[in-house]
């Protein structure tokens, strides 16, 4: 049962193999995007669209309910790259984590 309040959001793109969504919705709620990004445009930009993930979570959850299902997420291959990200302007977004896929590469040409 997906834990309650917990939110994933990624790309249409996103590169996890269906079995790891599968089990991802088990874990938290899952959004994916209804339509393909249209703004990336390099390599470097078709990987991030492939490979990252936000989590969401209400404000008031504490750090051990979050770090459980970060805990339940690692081993389905998505890594911690910012825990409560930061701003352009410097403001923590607390409720927030970022996190990559790991072993994701673009197709080949």
């Amino acid at each position: 049962m997906a834990a309650a309040g917990f939110r994933l959001c990624v790309f249409n793109e996103f590169a996890a193999p269906e079995a790891a969504c599968a089990a991802l919705a088990d874990i938290v709620a899952v959004d994916r995007a209804p339509e393909p990004a249209k703004l990336a445009k390099t390599d470097a930009e078709r990987l991030m669209v492939m490979s990252n993930a936000k989590l969401f979570f209400p404000l008031e959850t504490d750090d051990a309910a979050v770090d459980a299902v970060l805990a339940k997420l690692g081993p389905l291959g998505l890594k911690v790259t910012h825990r409560h990200p930061v701003t352009s302007t410097g403001y923590k977004m607390l409720g927030r984590v970022i996190l990559a896929l790991d072993g994701v590469a673009l197709p080949a040409a």
